[in-house]
């Protein structure tokens, strides 16, 4: 059976290592090139275009991310190159296929609450500005699929990029962990925002999702 070739970014985390190892049971008719930091430097557009050419990829999936707020906020040059920049360059080169970008609930300012998809965001830090500026990019192309997703749970490759296991390495030394008074969450595994994924692949899906 010819397979068809898809690429994933950010397979080093915990949402792009779970889409990437459930492919082979739920989307067997594709073979993933899943990409860490390693693989791929997000801030050169040349390293973009060499991959995309390289790997000839029918389907993106868009995982990495400069994810921390605090990060962004103290590097907003590199949030923006990562978050904004390489999303956009992405999606150009993927213009004619299937794309799938993720952002976050952290676009919306929690005040009303139950949002919907045709909500207005209203971001408050500079991680939700570069996700709420990136998904206008990738909506401007018709085929392709932006996905909103909150806290996301599950083991990740480094150990450490799923809040459940932020919070259990706390426990482990001792410390005391500073968590949010004002907030409420829906957090959900990981590994049922991958299966959310392969349906909207298999389905040819587009447009705006919230998974929660």
């Amino acid at each position: 059976m010819t397979t068809k070739v898809g690429l994933v970014t950010g397979a080093g985390g915990l949402i792009g290592s779970y889409i990437a190892k459930t492919a082979a049971a739920l989307a067997p008719s594709w073979t993933i090139h899943g990409l860490t930091r390693r693989d791929l430097d997000l801030t050169d557009p040349q390293a973009l275009r060499r991959t995309f050419r390289r790997l000839r990829p029918q389907l993106v999936i868009h995982c990495a991310a400069l994810s921390k707020p605090l990060a962004c906020q103290h590097e907003p040059a590199l949030a923006r190159k990562v978050n904004v920049e390489a999303t956009a360059l992405l999606a150009e080169l993927a213009a004619d296929l299937p794309f799938i970008f993720f952002s976050s609930d952290l676009v919306f300012d929690g005040r009303a609450g139950h949002y919907d998809e045709s909500a207005p965001v209203n971001p408050l830090n500079l991680y939700a500005e570069t996700k709420a500026a990136a998904e206008r990019l990738v909506l401007a192309n018709p085929r392709h699929v932006v996905l909103r997703v909150g806290l996301n749970g599950g083991v990740s490759p480094t150990g450490d990029r799923g809040f459940n296991e932020e919070m259990q390495r706390a426990w482990q030394e001792g410390r005391t962990l500073s968590l949010f008074t004002d907030e409420f969450r829906n957090p959900i595994p990981a590994v049922a925002t991958a299966q959310a994924v392969w349906e909207l692949v298999k389905q040819g899906r587009s447009g705006l999702y919230h998974l929660c």
